[in-house]
């Protein structure tokens, strides 16, 4: 089925957990924000506003009260973008992101006590270093980071490094996320379990190509 028709670009869907609502990113206020489809009544109502800035990734919480979702809207030369919430009935938006922080592609653990992040401290490289992160090749996923935080910012913590675009299913210790191998010089698809002492990760995708920012079934 068509769910979005026009001319404009509608992307980087999200659906919640109870399967009745859709988020994604839109342009056709001419700005990318973010909406939310009611299935149920086939409503469609804009979330956000951070004209000229721009808001995208949607994760619904578990009840689907409220999203986590980035952000440009306070950009710095350290801080292109950040993670927020926005509880749905308060339209409370929070910052979770600290400064100097470079956070992107959040998303919402499914017993909700964890929001995942990719993250890139851009205060850490030297010049040279930081000039082939933003402008090499690789455009900073190399150097990216999986972490994660509770839902109101604390508790911050690395998961895995040179990893991005984190994906989560039903069970809230498997996590999946992209990143680079570098003896074969291409970007991969992996999966960890977060029971593990020591966490080990499983390549999931074809070793010959490719591959960037899963999205995972509920059954993992």
């Amino acid at each position: 089925d068509v769910i979005t028709d026009m001319p404009w670009q509608n992307f980087q869907v999200s659906v919640s957990r109870d399967g009745r609502y859709l988020g994604f990113t839109s342009e056709r206020d001419h700005n990318y924000d973010l909406y939310m489809l009611d299935r149920a009544t086939g409503t469609t109502t804009r979330v956000t506003d951070a004209t000229p800035f721009a808001d995208h990734h949607l994760s619904f919480s578990p009840d689907a009260s409220k999203i986590a979702f980035t952000s440009t809207r306070e950009w710095t030369w350290d801080s292109s973008a950040a993670i927020y919430t926005k509880d749905l009935s308060t339209e409370i938006v929070t910052r979770l992101t600290p400064r100097h922080s470079n956070d992107i592609s959040a998303v919402w653990s499914a017993d909700g006590s964890w929001i995942y992040a990719a993250t890139t401290d851009f205060t850490s490289y030297p010049s040279e270093d930081l000039n082939k992160l933003l402008f090499g090749p690789l455009r900073g996923y190399w150097h990216q980071t999986v972490i994660r935080m509770r839902p109101d910012g604390s508790d911050r913590q690395t998961v895995y490094p040179n990893s991005g675009w984190p994906a989560v299913c039903d069970n809230p210790d498997i996590l999946f996320f992209h990143g680079y191998d570098i003896k074969l010089n291409h970007f991969a698809v992996y999966r960890v379990d977060l029971s593990e002492p020591v966490l080990k990760a499983e390549k999931m995708s074809p070793p010959s190509i490719d591959v960037v920012t899963p999205s995972v079934s509920a059954d993992c």
